[in-house]
């Protein structure tokens, strides 16, 4: 069966990166492609895709975008089966009406995976375009969104070879070595990107947006700073106006890569739940992936494959966060392999299409 995983890179490559692993499978092609709206056509196409006019069904007549989508020149070979997976990023930009006819024309399948919680702002439109929909499959990260026997639970979408075992340019995504801040210019000229085994240079690590978190990433900036651990703290997107705490970074965001590259240059990841999160952030993967302490305020994490609080500590309120956590066992080893792989979500997949093909057969 071929695979064809639309993430939505053009509009955040994040997606293409949590997909990488997937680029090892000869019956997989990730597609970043969105619909190319003309210019003079853009303030027509987001008011015929405005949420308040399409909450029950689309309007009318968008099948006139249909020219513009990655899937106008959709032709499948006769002698292949093919399943279309699409994403909460990926999906709202598809006519709901095209991804239906296709299923009809070519007997395609139709998956969807659900990278945020329902409840975030960033599944809204998903959320509609999946009831017009007639998907085959529909899996969320987030387990209490699953619904047996609909809706089906799946956390497998991280990709660890983003960094590991590659330690040159050859193969890497461009933007790995595009950003540049001005509080460092340490990656200029740089070729090699720091291992697992690179000497530490934060104890605990944030870089977030803000999203209503600021406070509470500032207080525990401070309970950590206290008590003598050298942090690297920054908040993005946040109020130019409002007081800005000593020792933090502001407004300057940084691609995910770059991200990584100081996640794996801490001895412990930093993650606070804000406004639109929900469910269990990529810092608890990137944690289990890279072999890294968690410091949390998300209780779910608690349920998450590999948790132990020797290397995942949850609290309520900065003050209540136990330092000695800092004291021992720094460098943890989850021992992972792959498990969060999404070569696995590939296999799922494949496997459940084919089950139910059995069962129309019989």
């Amino acid at each position: 069966m071929q695979f064809i995983i639309f993430t939505g890179g053009e509009k955040n490559d994040l997606f293409d990166l949590l997909f990488a692993d997937l680029k090892q499978l000869n019956n997989v092609q990730i597609d970043s492609r969105l619909p190319r709206i003309p210019k003079p056509l853009r303030g027509l196409w987001k008011l015929h895709h405005a949420k308040k006019w399409n909450k029950n069904k689309p309007l009318p007549f968008r099948n006139i975008w249909n020219a513009f989508s990655p899937l106008k020149d959709f032709s499948p070979k006769p002698e292949e089966e093919y399943c279309l997976v699409f994403n909460n990023v990926s999906l709202p930009l598809f006519e709901p009406g095209q991804l239906n006819a296709l299923k009809k024309k070519y007997h395609v399948h139709l998956a969807m995976y659900f990278l945020d919680s329902f409840r975030s702002y960033y599944s809204q439109r998903a959320q509609m375009n999946m009831r017009q929909v007639d998907f085959d499959l529909i899996y969320t990260f987030h387990k209490p969104d699953e619904v047996p026997g609909k809706i089906e639970f799946f956390d497998t979408y991280y990709s660890k070879n983003i960094l590991d075992n590659r330690t040159t340019k050859e193969g890497l995504p461009q933007d790995l070595y595009a950003a540049e801040e001005k509080e460092s210019s340490s990656m200029k000229g740089e070729t090699d990107l720091p291992s697992k085994e690179s000497i530490s240079e934060t104890d605990a690590f944030f870089w977030g947006i803000d999203s209503g978190r600021g406070e509470k990433i500032e207080q525990v900036y401070e309970v950590l700073t206290k008590a003598g651990l050298n942090c690297k703290f920054g908040i993005c997107y946040s109020d130019e106006h409002r007081e800005k705490k000593d020792g933090i970074i502001y407004n300057q965001p940084i691609p995910y890569p770059e991200v990584l590259r100081r996640t794996m240059q801490t001895n412990c990841i930093v993650d606070i739940v804000g406004d639109y999160s929900g469910g269990i952030s990529l810092r608890a993967y990137e944690a289990v992936t890279y072999g890294k302490k968690l410091l949390t305020d998300n209780p779910l994490v608690k349920e998450m494959r590999y948790y132990h609080p020797d290397r995942m500590q949850v609290f309520s309120k900065p003050e209540e966060i136990d330092l000695s956590f800092f004291q021992k066992n720094m460098h943890p080893d989850y021992g992972y392999t792959d498990a969060f792989s999404p070569i696995h979500f590939i296999a799922r997949m494949e496997k459940e299409l084919q089950g139910k093909a059995v069962q129309e057969s019989d």
